[in-house]
């Protein structure tokens, strides 16, 4: 079972291969191909770096795990479904529903973009998460 705050290990080595890249690309490195880039110390290096920069990153967070988990609290504090708190005279369920929407919405946790911290509904171009040409982002 894979450990949901942290990437699946080909998840994390295809980033550390992709902020190294970037790191290279700055540093105005090319390689003619990928057996020479393989070969190369100073790829290696930039792999080092790459390492860094993950270490310090935060665990990318299951937003929809959040979301699901928030709908069921609420849901436990509704009048019309059993519970008798009195400060809880006003059904929320719709907002329950709400998230619930939001939370089939959002990218799986192994999306590389929840990883980049693009944000909610931003996806990378290479993200499996990405949503079709033309779909609509407004709800309707």
């Amino acid at each position: 079972m894979t450990d949901q705050t942290t990437p699946p290990p080909a998840d994390r080595a295809t980033l550390r291969d992709r902020i190294a890249a970037a790191l290279a690309e700055a540093d105005g490195w090319v390689w003619i191909d990928d057996e020479a880039k393989g070969r190369s110390s100073m790829w290696r290096s930039f792999q080092h770096r790459a390492d860094a920069v993950l270490a310090v990153l935060p665990a990318p967070l299951d937003l929809a795990a959040v979301l699901r988990a928030e709908a069921e609290r609420i849901v436990e504090h509704c009048p019309d479904h059993g519970c008798v708190e009195p400060a809880t005279d006003v059904c929320h369920c719709e907002i329950a529903d709400r998230l619930r929407r939001m939370a089939d919405e959002t990218p799986a946790a192994e999306c590389s973009c929840a990883v980049l911290r693009t944000g909610p509904g931003r996806h990378l171009p290479e993200c499996p998460n990405q949503p079709a040409a033309g779909a609509r982002q407004d709800g309707a």
